[in-house]
């Protein structure tokens, strides 16, 4: 593994910085099944429809307003307006390579719905005691599974689940939020302390996203931003 990390630092050490362009490949799935609902016989499916348009026009919104950009030291997500500032625990959404603990697509690299990676915030040392972070794979998906192994590191790749379902842990309730100054809306962003990850769907979380699309969402899975992140303690 640490000869891996090595041969990563040297091939990135003069790499372009590079912004990867968007795709809208979950956005036309999910209006697809959106229509598909819509069209069901008996209006079986008549109840799903607008949850899925929903789900539809806020990945094609995310996936115009959201970019992610690999440089020689770092991935770092940006929106229109530039950096983006972390919800969870603040300053900019950008990860040294070094940081990264693992990475993983899900359903798998070849048909990459959600790209998942743990980072090491502070003095972790591992995967255990890292930040988990969790996006729809919104820009061009070859590109990014390609960029992940050759600046992060193939070694780093995992094909399990996260930290919080390998764990098979549950803890009931909602997610904890924790303030700097409870009470006090000038408080520091707050860091959210999430229950262990529910078997719950992509669509699920997403969906709950596009319903609170101009803010959070607190799932019960981690806490949902405007981009379709999901971050948590793991």
């Amino acid at each position: 593994e640490a000869l891996g990390t090595m041969l990563s630092l040297l091939l990135t050490a003069n790499a372009e910085r590079l912004v990867l362009k968007s795709d809208y490949r979950l956005r036309d799935a999910a209006a697809a099944a959106a229509f598909a609902a819509a069209a069901a016989p008996f209006g079986l499916g008549l109840p799903a429809a607008p949850p899925l348009g929903a789900l539809s026009a806020f990945l094609g919104s995310r996936a115009e307003a959201v970019s992610f950009v690999f440089d020689s030291e770092a991935l770092e997500i940006l929106d229109a307006n530039g950096p983006r500032e972390n919800f969870a625990v603040g300053g900019r959404n950008r990860w040294r390579y070094s940081d990264i603990a693992e990475f993983a697509f899900y359903p798998s690299s070849e048909l990459p719905l959600l790209v998942y990676f743990a980072e090491r915030s502070g003095s972790g040392s591992g995967a255990s005691d890292s930040q988990g972070h969790l996006f729809p794979v919104l820009c061009d998906p070859e590109s990014l599974v390609r960029l992940f192994e050759e600046r992060v590191g193939a070694s780093k790749r995992t094909a399990s689940p996260p930290r919080r379902l390998r764990s098979g842990r549950r803890r009931a309730g909602a997610a904890r939020m924790s303030l700097a100054h409870r009470g006090d809306e000038a408080a520091a962003p707050p860091r959210m302390v999430a229950p262990a990850v529910s078997r719950r769907g992509a669509a699920g979380i997403f969906a709950a996203a596009a319903a609170h699309a101009g803010a959070g969402a607190d799932t019960g899975l981690g806490y949902v931003d405007d981009a379709g992140q999901v971050s948590y303690s793991q």
